[in-house]
């Protein structure tokens, strides 16, 4: 995802595919690294 993707889903409000935290645990981010990381994922090598 490069950096103008990212602003622009920063930008709308959550939805069903979108949810704002203030704060996550270390769980959370091996959680959504490992979703990232899958086929489907876009990932730091699928931009």
């Amino acid at each position: 995802m490069n950096q103008d993707k990212l602003l622009k889903l920063i930008q709308k409000e959550e939805s069903e595919t979108i949810e704002f935290k203030e704060n996550f645990d270390k769980e959370t981010i091996e959680t959504v690294s490992a979703f990232a990381n899958t086929i489907e994922g876009e990932g730091k090598d699928n931009e």
